[in-house]
């Protein structure tokens, strides 16, 4: 009885502990249904009832959805007091552990407060000098009111004292997302080559530019000369800058581990999207130059070597005074995935002298024959990097391991390989026509993370998870034994089986891959320039293909209105 009253309280304990996460999983994939559609006030009445907000644990990840949500639905105030208060919370949770905020990545689990990737946390610095930059652009904000015994919303415009404050705050932005990465550097054993964020240099240069003084444009200038250096060595980690990235990732950390030279980092075969960049980058800093160093303009013409193209539109082009920003997409979802281990590995790594006495008292081969015997697991073998889970069939050998299969948090490179063109209209027609650049792509930014996570995580998940199962195995073992002694073997197989099923469902559910992300970021980000006289104007963003050797729309997004006035301005638009 007392037996059958523990197997209940534990099989009480798995549920709450599946609903719990199954309940997590669902209201993410809910919320980004919901943004998907734009529909962000639906979006925002689920997420305010949601898991993300009522867990505690889930407070950083809750402050990062709620910010876009507010941005996207244009509440640049309200959005910019979330931002800060999320990067707040980042520093509260750095006061804990520094070391361990860091890579977060590797130590989280779904127990444990949600920290955020290193790229998740630098997407909070970029959303809240974006909603500044944006509050200063449109003038005004809401604010509540009560009126007629109902709640309602009202513009308040700013003053011109407000909207410097606000660019001085798109600066004070700017000069932490900078302080960030810097931190990062200058922490000694954490390995990432998220260290380096190609958005973070080229979107600062933007917003420095947009800003339009004379410091800000030389700063400017000097991020981008980063930005350059960063894709050259990072950039072909990514699937839309290089069709061999998965070797390139390889080689690269083998680079920083010391295993070889940095002339066998070789793994490149650019795509078009790469050159489009690389060109843009070189663009950038020679037009910056040219007005700003001219001193420095003949000597990076002849470091850059830069296209004729570029050279060209260096001659001809005048001072852009409208940047398109695009965000297109949506960042690939973070998934479980599900690796493999063995029993004898598991085995060798308990410590515990007690839990260690118990195992070697049965013996292994007699664990193993049970496991895969009585209890039906299958087995795994390892090839170079490729693991093989198998299922046994009758009278194979029992030569080969017991596999144990666990979760790993996993992400898909980005899909589209791609940018498109943007187009200015004017009275319902083509005003002017730029091929996009790509900035970057969060996908592959999250597809590096998730690789990083699961090479230096997957020694130490594994050996978790390995001595839970060879200890519910020992104890199911146990129980078999027992129950055959008293009751006969028809008894004793069930017996052991639902022992070991139960402790099998409590482990998977404990052990689940922590997928939480910031799941409504984009996918890519894109960016084009142009010279228009002021006015009023129509962006549309398309994607074509040569069909009979014409040139065919295949894809057509409105993406909104801009008003041009003399400044220079960043018009930034969301795409699905």
């Amino acid at each position: 009885m007392v037996k059958n009253k523990n197997l209940f309280l534990s099989i009480l304990l798995c549920g709450v502990l599946v609903a719990c996460a199954l309940q997590s999983r669902k209201d993410q994939d809910s919320l980004r249904a919901f943004f998907e559609q734009k529909e962000f006030k639906r979006a925002l009445e689920y997420l305010e009832a949601s898991s993300l907000k009522e867990d505690e644990t889930n407070k950083l990840l809750y402050l990062m959805e709620l910010g876009n949500l507010l941005y996207y639905q244009k509440k640049y105030s309200q959005a910019a007091n979330v931002f800060v208060k999320a990067n707040q919370l980042v520093d509260k949770l750095y006061t804990k552990s520094v070391k361990e905020a860091l890579v977060s990545s590797v130590l989280n689990d779904n127990s444990k407060s949600f920290y955020g990737s290193i790229f998740e946390r630098s997407q909070l610095y970029f959303m809240q000098a974006l909603s500044f930059y944006q509050l200063a652009e449109q003038g005004f904000y809401f604010k509540k009111v009560i009126k007629d015994g109902g709640k309602s919303e009202q513009q308040v415009k700013l003053s011109q004292n407000e909207i410097k404050r606000n660019k001085d705050r798109v600066r004070s932005t700017l000069i932490a997302w900078d302080s960030f990465f810097q931190e990062i550097s200058r922490m000694r054993g954490v390995k990432t080559f998220l260290k380096y964020d190609l958005l973070a240099k080229q979107f600062a240069g933007l917003l420095h530019e947009a800003l339009n003084t004379k410091r800000d444009n030389e700063i400017a200038f000097q991020l981008y000369k980063d930005a350059l250096r960063i894709l050259e060595e990072i950039g072909p980690t990514y699937s839309i800058y290089n069709q061999e990235y998965k070797k390139y990732n390889q080689q690269l950390k083998d680079f920083y581990n010391g295993e070889i030279s940095k002339s066998n980092v070789k793994a490149k075969l650019h795509t078009d999207e790469y050159q489009r960049s690389k060109s843009h980058l070189h663009f950038k800093i020679l037009s910056l130059a040219k007005k700003y160093r001219r001193n420095e303009y003949t000597r990076l013409l002849r470091q850059l070597n830069p296209s004729k193209k570029v050279l060209s539109h260096l001659k001809t082009s005048k001072n852009s005074n409208v940047i398109i920003h695009v965000e297109k997409g949506m960042i690939s979802k973070l998934r479980g995935k599900d690796f493999s281990y063995n029993l004898r590995s598991a085995i060798s790594k308990i410590e515990d002298p007690n839990k260690r006495a118990l195992i070697n008292g049965i013996g292994i081969p007699v664990l193993t024959y049970f496991a895969m015997g009585p209890l039906g697991l299958g087995f795994v073998s390892r090839h170079d990097n490729v693991t093989v889970y198998s299922h046994h069939g009758a009278g194979e050998l029992m030569t080969k391991e017991v596999g144990i299969e666990f979760e790993l948090p996993y992400a898909e490179a980005s899909q589209v390989k791609s940018s498109g063109e943007i187009q200015i209209l004017k009275d319902k027609k083509v005003f002017k026509s730029k091929e996009s650049s790509i900035l970057s792509s969060l996908s592959d930014v999250s597809f590096i993370n998730a690789q990083e996570v699961i090479s230096n995580s997957f020694v130490s998940r594994a050996t978790r998870v390995g001595i839970k199962y060879a200890l519910a195995i020992a104890a199911a073992y146990t129980t078999y034994t027992q129950v055959k002694e008293s009751s006969g073997e028809i008894f004793a197989k069930p017996a052991a089986l639902a022992q070991f099923l139960v402790s099998q469902k409590g482990i998977k559910e404990t052990e689940k891959a922590d997928t939480r992300h910031w799941t409504t970021l984009a996918n890519l980000h894109l960016s084009a320039e142009f010279n228009l006289p002021k006015g009023s104007y129509q962006a549309r963003y398309i994607e074509t293909s040569l069909k009979e050797g014409k040139k065919v729309i295949t894809r057509e997004v409105h993406l909104g209105a801009l008003e041009v006035t003399s400044d220079k301005s960043i018009f930034s638009y969301r795409t699905f």
